[in-house]
């Protein structure tokens, strides 16, 4: 025997990704485990060894994968000033054909040394800045604080691996369960909650507070009320080190990540430029005047910027808090570098903009994609097709993503993880999975159903991002996935009070009727009323007053226990019949002056009627089959349909 089939894996996945504070922790931590994962990928390579899943395509300018190829440049050019790629493009597990003297140890060690040199250029980047302000350097030094960093990042990584043909050979082996943490103690990290904080002092002693003082004056990238582990600082800190730490630099779009309240705000402050052009550009020029922070966002929504003028330019760079009316008060009231009255101008200019356009929307959206039973298609279907669809699939995405406003923040495999402005987010999926299911179109053609589930969350900017993430994968897995029959969309509500609403459907329709999904995209944009007819939009009819109505009223009617329409049989679409009965008598009576004028308009109400119905009585998939709209009556449609009506306004 030549060769040997081996099986390779990273972890922790979710909890490292989830535990982040800004949108910039979150790229961080799925980069660095791509980035992990491909460094092993690389060592298979080195040592002969060929990719079988992933597997990528080697053209004459290098692998097709951006991220493994740029591992593969960074170790000629020997750390050399070049920029390479910022989001994670590889899974965190790997398939490998490998010769028969190469040990898996070998990647072991490489993806440790790697993990090393990250901690350590973040560390001597520490220590250079404290040393350069003269402050806390020795704080930082203490040997208390050196043995909490090397402990942290010494037991982080769960790397497992197995040789042989069988599928299941990791899961097999992960259920050893042989990587055992540390026990962590003394206060404990603001953002992991598992690790100690890294001054290893008494909680609010002196020492505690000069040690974390000396660091938030050094480093504004540490928030004042933070005290962070090593992992936490890692994450965090990267982005500045990446020269260092990984052999090329990162660009600008990656340190200066749109964050979740600067996404929430962006809608409105479209609509504030096309509404009050002439105040967007005064808080813009004053902001600039006034030396207020900037973000370098353009790169991100380039196609906005290309079309703002100059003074506009300086409003669209503006963080979060300077647009958002929970925020922007108290930003500007306690930001030290503004006198009273630059205080007053810059909050008139905005109360202006207020009574012209509105208050902002103070939610955005978290998306994630994933492609459905993927271990199951790989025992039917050739490694090699579902890499290529997968690689076809990721390579669009950066694209598809930016083309409804979105932050791209992981690409790996079959899965994505992407922020968007929460008006855009549903459209965005519904394209991203289209993109899908086209790249997989060869696969499917063979029967096989290569199909991927979506989670949306619509949370409020001020929420702990660490809860999103989590609501996040617990729509995917449980709704989308699990309650909806796979291939399907789950949308959920996060305000600061937790869950509120959660609708699910699959993502295609039945016996010639349209997907639930397309049906509530409609309600919730509306049709287009023809010129010159006297017809009723569907707005008009299922006004946001009556959707109230719908999840106050009907949602709490009793289950009737009979009809006569279906010879008595007790069944939801029973319940059904009768609720649009009397929802479609109820709309007669509100509208009887212009039904009295064109009885067609009836018809309008029928349709629209019908329209709720088919996506408020539950959908899902079961043994194939889609059964559409024959579950229990559920009002988070009509809250749905308000909610994204109305952008979230006066939910904040």
């Amino acid at each position: 025997m030549s060769e040997r089939i081996l099986h390779f894996t990273i972890g922790p996945v979710q909890s490292f990704i989830a535990q982040s504070r800004r949108t910039r922790d979150l790229l961080a931590s799925s980069f660095l485990l791509s980035y992990l994962s491909g460094v092993a990928m690389h060592r298979v390579i080195q040592a002969g060894g060929t990719l079988l899943f992933p597997s990528f395509e080697i053209h004459q300018n290098g692998i097709q994968d951006d991220l493994l190829a740029a591992i593969q440049q960074a170790e000629k050019q020997a750390f050399s000033d070049w920029t390479g790629p910022w989001i994670g493009t590889l899974p965190n597990r790997f398939k490998a054909r490998i010769p028969y003297d190469f040990h898996p140890s070998a990647c072991v060690e490489a993806v440790q040394n790697a993990w090393q040199r990250i901690a350590k250029a973040v560390q001597t980047h520490i220590t250079r800045e404290l040393k350069q302000a003269e402050i806390g350097d020795t704080l930082w030094n203490r040997a208390e604080t050196q043995m909490i960093w090397e402990r942290q990042i010494s037991h982080l990584w769960e790397i497992t691996w197995a040789i042989g043909e069988e599928h299941d050979l990791l899961d097999r082996r992960k259920n050893w369960r042989t990587h055992l943490m540390p026990m962590e103690i003394g206060e404990k990290c603001s953002i992991i909650s598992h690790y100690q904080e890294l001054s290893g002092s008494p909680g609010k002693s002196e020492e505690q507070q000069a040690f974390w003082r000396a660091i938030h004056e050094c480093m504004s990238e540490i928030d004042p009320d933070e005290k962070l582990s090593a992992i936490a600082m890692i994450k965090r800190l990267f982005p500045h080190v990446t020269k260092q730490a990984i052999g090329w630099r990162i660009p600008p779009a990656a340190i200066h990540i749109p964050s979740t309240l600067y996404l929430a705000a962006l809608p409105w402050r479209e609509k504030a430029w096309q509404q009050c052009p002439e105040l967007v550009q005064a808080y813009g020029k004053k902001a600039g005047q006034y030396g207020l922070e900037q973000q370098d966002v353009k790169v991100h929504f380039p196609q906005l910027f290309d079309s703002l003028t100059e003074d506009s330019i300086l409003f669209f760079k503006l963080p979060g808090e300077f647009t958002l009316s929970h925020t922007v008060e108290n930003t500007i009231s306690k930001h030290p570098r503004l006198s009273d009255r630059q205080k007053k101008e810059l909050c008139h200019l905005y109360q202006q903009m207020i009574e012209k356009v509105g208050e902002p929307e103070p939610y955005y959206a978290l998306l994630i994609l994933d492609g459905d039973q993927l271990g199951a298609l790989l025992r039917q279907i050739d490694a090699g097709k579902i890499s290529r669809a997968i690689t076809h699939f990721s390579r669009q995405m950066n694209e598809a993503v930016r083309k409804f406003k979105g932050v791209p923040i992981y690409a790996g495999g079959d899965d994505v993880m992407a922020m968007f402005p929460m008006t855009t987010a549903l459209d965005a999926a519904r394209h991203l999975r289209e993109r899908y299911i086209t790249s997989f179109a060869e696969i499917r053609r063979e029967g096989v159903p290569a199909t991927c589930s979506v989670a949306i969350v619509y949370a409020h900017c001020s929420t702990h991002l660490q809860e999103v993430l989590q609501y996040g994968r617990e729509l995917l897995e449980q709704h989308a996935k699990e309650q909806s029959g796979r291939d399907s969309l789950a949308m959920g509500i996060w305000k600061r009070t937790g869950s509120e609403v959660i609708w699910t459907a699959p993502w295609e329709g039945a016996n010639g009727q349209p997907s639930a999904v397309d049906v509530l995209t409609q309600l919730i944009q509306g049709d287009t009323k023809p010129e010159g007819t006297e017809e009723l939009a569907i707005t008009e009819i299922l006004t946001n007053t009556y959707l109230k109505k719908i999840q106050t009223h009907f949602a709490h009617l009793p289950h009737f226990p009979y009809s006569s329409l279906d010879q008595g049989t007790d069944t939801p679409l029973n319940h059904k019949k009768l609720l649009e009965t009397l929802i479609t008598s109820d709309l007669y009576r509100l509208f009887q002056k212009q039904i009295d004028q064109n009885p067609a308009k009836k018809r309008n109400i029928q349709q629209a009627v019908r329209a709720l119905l088919q996506v408020s009585f539950r959908s899902w998939r079961e043994d194939g089959a889609i059964h559409l709209a024959e579950g229990e009556f559920q009002s988070s449609a009509a809250q749905f349909i308000h909610f994204l009506r109305q952008k979230g306004e006066n939910d904040s």
